[in-house]
């Protein structure tokens, strides 16, 4: 069992939940799946999410929430228009599977990847002279 507050993002792997608490509303449709996602992995479980609201107007979310969840509603995703922080880790991560890797590959590389191919040659140069100077 984890018990969270609205701002906790179970980005971690947390194995096998039982049941998710959450203490008042989470912000979203696409927070609230992601929450009750963390249980009933196992085969035969049920997904298990309770909200406890500490006030009416995190009662009247929830509540809104659990009608959006059962429409099949999440809201749409919206890529930010230059992901650095995104690309300096998926660089860094880059650079340890390949055990190394020049200068010029990363910038072949992330004009290869979608999501990355908007951001300017210029911008990817300098964060990866900044991340080399680290």
């Amino acid at each position: 069992m984890i018990v969270a507050t609205s701002v906790l993002e179970l980005g971690i792997d947390v194995g096998n939940l039982d049941r998710v608490i959450q203490i008042d509303s989470p912000p979203t449709a696409s927070s609230f799946l992601q929450r009750m996602g963390r249980t009933g992995r196992r085969s035969g479980a049920d997904r298990n999410c309770l909200l406890l609201a500490t006030k009416d107007e995190t009662l009247v979310q929830a509540a809104g929430l659990i009608d959006l969840w059962a429409e099949g509603y999440v809201e749409p995703t919206v890529p930010p228009p230059l992901p650095l922080h995104v690309l300096a880790q998926q660089l860094m991560a880059l650079t340890l599977q390949e055990s190394g890797i020049g200068r010029t590959d990363w910038l072949e590389w992330v004009h290869g990847v979608p999501g990355f191919a908007s951001i300017p040659s210029d911008q990817i140069q300098r964060l990866v002279a900044w991340m080399l100077d680290r």
